[in-house]
């Protein structure tokens, strides 16, 4: 029971979590870690599609906080349930 297209569909998904990250990542340094923030990275490109189409800047708002919300839940249960090198689930 072998599907063609999800080798396909799991490599696109892949480069866009890599590029969700990395924007993340992006905006994590050049906004939040400074004193003084260096640029309104992610700011103006959500308040860009905010004017522009205003359900553009939720979807897109959505978009990125759901990936940021299931990274760390992943995160939670791939390192937070091995204690002691050994797993508790």
């Amino acid at each position: 029971n072998y599907n063609p297209l999800k080798p396909y569909i799991s490599l696109f998904l892949g480069i866009c979590s890599l590029i969700i990250s990395l924007f993340w990542l992006i905006h994590i340094i050049v906004y939040v870690l400074p004193k003084n923030p260096w640029a309104p990275f992610l700011n103006n490109y959500f308040e860009w599609f905010d004017k522009w189409f205003p359900l553009f800047g939720v979807i897109s708002v959505a978009i990125f906080t759901i990936y940021l919300l299931f990274a760390a839940i992943t995160g939670c249960f791939k390192f937070g349930l091995r204690v002691a090198c050994m797993q508790l689930h």
